[in-house]
C-alpha cells in the first residue's frame, strides 16, 4: 500500500471563479407538498435512538429542495420522546401507513420512503453559536391535498315543470 501525504496549506481558501455557491436560504413559512426521500435510524453514544428523515419538496417554485428532520424516539428528555412519537404518528397517518413499522438499529422504516404528504415549515431564528443563520423547522404534517378538479364551465339548468304536470 502506498502512502499519501496532503498539505492543506498549499491550497488555502478556495478562490476559484467557477466555484458553485452553496448558500441555501430557508424556505418561506407555509405548507409544501413533499415526499419522504430517505429515512434512516441512528443509535447515539449516550443510548439514544432517532429516525432521521429527508423530505423533498415536490411542487411549486421550491421543487427539489430538501428538508431534514430528526425524531428522537429514545432520549434523556421525555418531552422530546413524546413529541417525536406524536410526529411519527402524524407522518404515518398522513402517508397512509396504518400497519406497525419496524424500528431498530440499522432498520430504517422503508415503509415511509417515497410516500407523499404536506409538510408545514416554520422559520427558526438564529441559535448561536451552532446555527448563526435562520433555518427551517418542520412543524407539522398532513394528508396531501387532492389536486383541484375542473368545474364544468356550463352547469345544466334546473328542470322546470308546467303547472299542468302537477298532480294535485
Amino acid at each position: 500500500m502506498s502512502s499519501f501525504t496532503f498539505n492543506p496549506s498549499k491550497y488555502g481558501p478556495d478562490k476559484r471563479e467557477d466555484k458553485p455557491s452553496q448558500e441555501f436560504k430557508p424556505l418561506p413559512e407555509g405548507w409544501y407538498p413533499a415526499r419522504v426521500k430517505d429515512c434512516t435510524t441512528k443509535m447515539w453514544p449516550d443510548g439514544g435512538f432517532s429516525i432521521q428523515m429527508t423530505w423533498e419538496v415536490t411542487g411549486g417554485s421550491h421543487k427539489k429542495r430538501l428538508i431534514w428532520q430528526t425524531l428522537n424516539l429514545k432520549h434523556k428528555n421525555p418531552a422530546r420522546v413524546l413529541k417525536a412519537k406524536y410526529m411519527l404518528a402524524d407522518i404515518c397517518t398522513a402517508v397512509g401507513q396504518t400497519d406497525p413499522i419496524s424500528l431498530g438499529s440499522g432498520e430504517a422504516p422503508t415503509e415511509l420512503v417515497n410516500k407523499e404528504a404536506e409538510i408545514e415549515l416554520i422559520l427558526l431564528p438564529p441559535q448561536l453559536p451552532a446555527y448563526p443563520k435562520p433555518k427551517n423547522y418542520l412543524r407539522g404534517v398532513r394528508v396531501l391535498a387532492p389536486e383541484p378538479t375542473e368545474v364544468p364551465s356550463s352547469v345544466p339548468e334546473a328542470q322546470t315543470f308546467d303547472d299542468d304536470d302537477i298532480p294535485f
